[in-house]
């Protein structure tokens, strides 16, 4: 599916750090193929994969609303 994001910032010391806001909800995400000029305040059409690391137990949330359970 495709989102509109808004990015809010750039991590200088992590290249892949991006922060943006979808749809309301602020995201710290990881870019997958680093794009040199995508600027802050601007919007970009984007996907969005999970990745969960170590043994975090979760489970997708069956309710309406945005969130992890």
């Amino acid at each position: 599916m495709m989102y509109n994001a808004l990015v809010k910032g750039l991590n200088p010391h992590v290249e892949e750090e991006i922060t943006v806001l979808i749809e309301g909800v602020v995201l710290v995400c990881f870019v997958r193929e680093w794009l040199k000029n995508v600027a802050v305040d601007k919007s970009y059409s984007v996907t969005i994969d999970s990745c969960v690391l170590d043994d975090i137990d979760m489970a997708e949330n069956e309710d309406a609303g945005i969130g992890f359970k």
